[in-house]
């Protein structure tokens, strides 16, 4: 844990609570762009949006996804894009697209029903992100942090997007 001596700020409970209330997932429907999932690290393929576990969702490794069944795994957003495709191809359904980092290792990915946008920015790689509807990335190159005190988090008034 970071400590005023190294040049963070400690969370408050209230930061804290405030922190817990965002929702895990977010969940974007658009009749132009399609339906996607913004998360922090990623999705079980096999488990309704109901059953996702926040600790799988924020801290999900490649890999992890699917057990073992045949000698080897699959990392979570194969299993992900083949489950989407299957989706895709039923009647009645509808596929989405999982937005999500926390994989730098890997870097940029660009899969039909998955998008990794993690590039490095926290250890002074670049930051990138995506524009629809086009699919467009961006990257800028991020400075490599030194001693970087985190703010005090400023809570914003809610704020709703329709697409």
């Amino acid at each position: 844990t970071k400590t005023p001596e190294n040049g963070y700020e400690p969370l408050t409970s209230e930061d804290l609570e405030y922190m817990a209330s965002f929702p895990h997932i977010l969940e974007i429907t658009s009749a132009n762009l399609g339906n996607f999932y913004v998360v922090h690290a990623g999705l079980n393929a096999s488990l309704t949006l109901e059953e996702q576990n926040p600790n799988y969702v924020f801290s999900v490794e490649r890999k992890s996804g699917r057990e073992i069944r045949d000698g080897s795994t699959q990392d979570w957003f194969v299993e992900w894009n083949e489950r989407q495709t299957q989706l895709r191809d039923s009647p009645g359904s509808q596929p989405y697209t999982v937005i999500y980092g926390h994989d730098a290792a890997l870097g940029l990915q660009d899969n039909e029903y998955s998008i990794g946008l993690d590039t490095g920015c926290a250890k002074g790689k670049s930051l990138t992100g995506v524009v629809f509807p086009d699919r467009k990335f961006y990257s800028v190159n991020c400075e490599k942090p030194q001693n970087i005190a985190p703010r005090k988090i400023n809570k914003p008034s809610p704020t709703h997007f329709k697409l």
